[in-house]
């Protein structure tokens, strides 16, 4: 990945709230009370919509096979822990991220994933 991941993640984070992606089951943050998220494809297309518009931003190709999202309380905040499998070819890696915004953490998983191919 060439660009810098807050570049990243901003153009990520613009696409879905700006209604170019209309994400109503991305929340922009977490809160103790959700429950663990879990991709399934079917019923939440935003989710590989975001991870599309993740390779198009960085010109990386692959495939969102897994996406799950848990909360993680701190003292002062809650946190959204994102894990991302990606398929790339015939191999599959698995990438976290941690962060308040969900968007940012889905950025930080699909981006780790990705890095592990090379």
């Amino acid at each position: 990945m060439n660009q810098p991941i807050e570049h990243v993640t901003r153009q990520v984070s613009d696409t879905v709230t700006r209604g170019r992606l209309v994400a109503p089951h991305i929340p922009e943050r977490v809160s103790a009370r959700e429950l663990t998220i879990e991709f399934d494809p079917e019923p939440y297309p935003e989710v590989p919509a975001a991870f599309d518009e993740f390779c198009r931003i960085t010109g990386t190709a692959g495939r969102l096979i897994g996406y799950k999202v848990r909360p993680v309380v701190g003292d002062d905040e809650i946190r959204a822990r994102v894990t991302a499998t990606v398929e790339m070819g015939s191999a599959s890696f698995v990438g976290h991220g941690v962060a308040e915004d969900v968007v940012e953490g889905s950025v930080q998983a699909f981006a780790a994933a990705v890095a592990q191919q090379k």
